[in-house]
């Protein structure tokens, strides 16, 4: 008689149910369902664009403070009499 190591040798091994399922099987599932969803609702809900114009007139204002006046040097100490 031959066996193989993935043959149950009593025989009483039951077929995993059709819809048997665990968690990482729902947790992938759900994060499927997510992402679809988002890409069905997501161009719905917000909409980006640009405005393009054709002006090429640019409104700019510099301003510059004024310089500060020249710092008066230090003469030293004064030699007494």
């Amino acid at each position: 008689m031959s066996s193989s190591w993935t043959e149950d040798p009593g025989g009483t091994r039951s077929s995993p149910a059709f819809l048997s399922v665990d968690r990482g099987s729902l947790v992938r599932l759900a994060i499927v369902l997510a992402l679809g969803a988002a890409a069905l609702v997501g161009p719905v809900l917000g909409r980006t664009s640009a405005s393009f114009t054709d002006s090429t007139d640019l409104g700019v204002t510099f301003s510059v403070p004024a310089p500060a006046p020249p710092a008066v040097p230090d003469p030293g100490p004064v030699p007494g009499p």
